[in-house]
């Protein structure tokens, strides 16, 4: 797949379940991370409240969605998502970039320890390490805070 195979364009609610997909089969896939809830449950929070309550942009490719990106009126990247075909061909990248044109304040998100290739990820992408939890979330997992400022 190259760059120019790919469309990044807003989100629509049809998209929703792609979406879901996209995220139910990244955690079905992690050994690390516990599947709490499953592809049913996923869907529901991807159309119920991901869709709504966030600016979503999605990486369309020949054969369907190859990424997405959410994120809240504060700049809160609530997920970024992309298919394991797709990795390493700057999707993500070009998914942040269009993201950080639309965030006034910079963009910030949590990220788990575990997730090492998100970490480094990230780190290229000029993230900064704010804090960390030892698992107050869902998955009860250790995550990091991590920020970017806008740039001037």
């Amino acid at each position: 797949m190259s760059m120019t195979e790919v469309l990044y364009r807003d989100a629509t609610p049809a998209d929703a379940p792609a979406c879901a997909d996209l995220l139910q089969d990244w955690l079905e896939a992690t050994d690390w991370m516990p599947d709490l809830h499953g592809r049913d449950a996923t869907h529901g929070w991807v159309t119920g409240h991901l869709f709504p309550s966030t600016q979503v942009i999605v990486a369309q490719g020949q054969a369907g969605l190859v990424g997405f990106v959410a994120v809240d009126a504060d700049g809160q990247v609530l997920q970024l998502q992309v298919a394991e075909g797709a990795r390493g061909q700057r999707v993500g990248h070009r998914l942040l970039a269009l993201a950080r044109v639309r965030s006034t304040a910079g963009l910030s998100l949590w990220c788990f320890a575990a997730n090492g290739a998100a970490l480094r990820f990230y780190a290229r992408e000029g993230f900064r390490e704010a804090a960390r939890t030892e698992g107050g979330n869902a998955e009860g997992l250790p995550d990091i805070h991590l920020v970017q400022e806008q740039a001037a």
